[in-house]
């Protein structure tokens, strides 16, 4: 998922007080992440992530690890949060991949639930993609990619959809 950050900062509990209450009511819309195991397989991959409420319930923190035949192939951490300033979500994320996404979200809407973002990959290939998130049902979740052209065009990576399995509450 995109919300995938290889190491977290250190956070003190001094951190969280500069954080307003607008931060935690922007992420809300986010709070269904939070609980159980995300899983998408395809082919003979399977992806899982992890949410968790992260700085007083006003980040969500999450741990992504990618599976080919059983085998570790990747492994990713991330965050969620709400830009108070901008009124709009962000998330960073690295991986052991060597990859790091800055993502700011550009559009959605309500029917279902859905969310955009502008998402720059850094790593050995510098990329742009659109990754649109849609919340269909409570336990779905629905991840498409698109990346965008030298001509300005975009090209469609595909999708993904997630399922929440039982798992340790976040």
């Amino acid at each position: 998922m995109i919300g995938a950050l290889l190491h977290l900062p250190e956070i003190t509990p001094g951190d969280a007080r500069d954080l307003s209450g607008d931060a935690r009511a922007g992420i809300e819309q986010l709070a269904f992440l939070v609980g159980g195991v995300w899983v998408a397989r395809t082919g003979s991959q399977t992806t899982e992530e992890r949410c968790a409420w992260w700085l007083d319930e006003s980040v969500i923190a999450t741990d992504v690890t990618s599976r080919k035949e059983g085998e570790v192939v990747a492994t990713a951490r991330g965050m969620f949060a709400w830009d108070s300033a901008g009124q709009d979500l962000l998330s960073i994320a690295a991986s052991d991949q060597g990859f790091f996404v800055y993502s700011r979200q550009t559009g959605g809407s309500e029917a279902p639930p859905t969310w955009v973002f502008q998402a720059h990959y850094r790593g050995a290939v510098e990329q742009e993609r659109r990754i649109t998130m849609s919340h269909p049902a409570a336990d779905r979740l629905v991840i498409a990619q698109a990346l965008r052209r030298d001509d300005g065009s975009w090209k469609s990576l595909g999708e993904a959809t997630y399922e929440r399995t039982p798992g340790a509450a976040g």
